[in-house]
């Protein structure tokens, strides 16, 4: 008999409860157009939730001059700003929790003299600045767990001449230095699972140089280094998985020049490359889905002599997101992908960005299958 502790079986709910909200969302149109806000020049998509019936990140804003604006869309409401903190000047959204209720990010604070701050968004409160590591210069939030209620981020430490520090916040503990790697010279996090009690992102080594190395986080363990392919140089991890025991991201490889690899980590196996497209010469990983199952990033495409888009399961190996579309019968011609940013829980939905320089939505599944494109470039997750 298989036993649940009181955190996995919340966790087991919450993705059951995205799976099947999952449904609902794919059975939307397949062709979708986000526009801009207010009519601006541009938008670029940043985060979307589990589910992908919400999308977050930035924009031209037509009512302010075309001012970069942080933005929330959803198929009912279209694009909305999330506004100004203190008046500043700029705002991105960096990241959107499972259920898309709350947003995190970047924006310049015109109480700290347009600055960045990290902040975190919700409808009631609209944004709120998370701070700075003791009063440090500047500070950014890039990654948010599925209740909403964890944000990690890099911030500028006071207390330590400024120099960049991972952080965990928290409404009650505020922003918590992680540290780095033997004295190295900087860390940065860059996502947590669906508990927040996992965070992932990279950190220079003090006794390597300050090399960065790839990292895990757990309040027992501290900062542990996944190391790097084959005695590389670096690594940096991107993204983790819902439990928070697949970690993925990028490192140079030794066995093949140094060059870099995409790899999906786990605890039995450690680094694993994921290879690139075609014989290309790098590739790197920026998102997983729900289970830890697909992989998403950006690939060399040796057949194309480009960028593409890339899709991974152990199944059908690296695929450009071209090869994973026309394989469930969707016409791609005239798409060209370059990257892909992130999944969705169950790793139905791709976002990324076209060679044209347009944010695009894959999808594939049985509710129904298509490429949306005309985002104006989309990111997932601040790198």
């Amino acid at each position: 008999m298989t036993h649940f502790n009181n955190n996995n079986f919340k966790l087991f709910v919450w993705f059951l409860t995205m799976l099947l909200a999952d449904a609902e969302a794919n059975a939307a149109d397949e062709w979708l157009d986000l526009g801009t806000l207010n009519n601006g020049t541009s938008s670029s998509a940043w985060g979307i939730s589990a589910n992908g019936s919400v999308v977050v990140g930035q924009g031209g804003d037509g009512l302010l001059g075309d001012a970069v604006s942080a933005f929330r869309w959803t198929a009912a409401g279209g694009m909305i700003s999330l506004g100004r903190l203190n008046n500043g000047d700029e705002a991105i959204a960096g990241a959107v929790n499972a259920a898309g209720d709350v947003v995190v990010g970047t924006a310049n604070d015109g109480a700290a003299g347009n600055v960045s701050r990290a902040y975190r968004w919700t409808q009631a409160t609209g944004m709120v600045s998370l701070g700075t590591l003791n009063n440090g210069f500047l500070s950014d939030a890039n990654g948010v767990n599925a209740a909403g209620d964890v944000v990690v981020g890099m911030s500028y430490d006071g207390a330590d001449n400024n120099a960049a520090r991972a952080y965990r916040w928290t409404q009650v503990t505020g922003m918590v230095n992680l540290g780095t790697f033997n004295n190295g010279a900087f860390s940065s996090a860059q996502g947590t699972n669906a508990a927040g009690d996992v965070v992932i992102g990279y950190s220079a080594d003090g006794s390597l140089g300050n090399a960065s190395r790839a990292f895990r986080w757990t309040q027992t363990t501290g900062l542990v280094s996944l190391e790097t392919l084959n005695g590389g140089d670096s690594s940096f991890a991107f993204a983790t998985n819902m439990v928070g025991d697949v970690v993925v991201g990028k490192s140079e490889d030794g066995s093949v020049g140094g060059f870099d690899r995409a790899f999906r980590w786990t605890q039995p196996t450690g680094l694993v490359s994921l290879g690139t497209l075609h014989g290309g010469f790098y590739s790197e990983a920026l998102g997983v889905d729900g289970t830890g199952d697909v992989v998403v990033g950006r690939s060399f495409d040796g057949s194309q002599g480009a960028d593409r888009a890339f899709r991974w399961t152990s199944a059908t190996g690296m695929q450009s997101i071209e090869e994973w579309l026309s394989a469930a019968g969707v016409s791609v011609i005239g798409l060209s992908t370059s990257v892909a940013e992130a999944t969705n829980a169950d790793g139905s939905i791709v976002v990324g960005t076209l060679t044209n320089n347009h944010a695009f939505l894959a999808r594939v599944s049985v509710f129904g299958s298509g490429i949306v494109i005309h985002l104006t470039s989309a990111k997932v997750l601040l790198v």
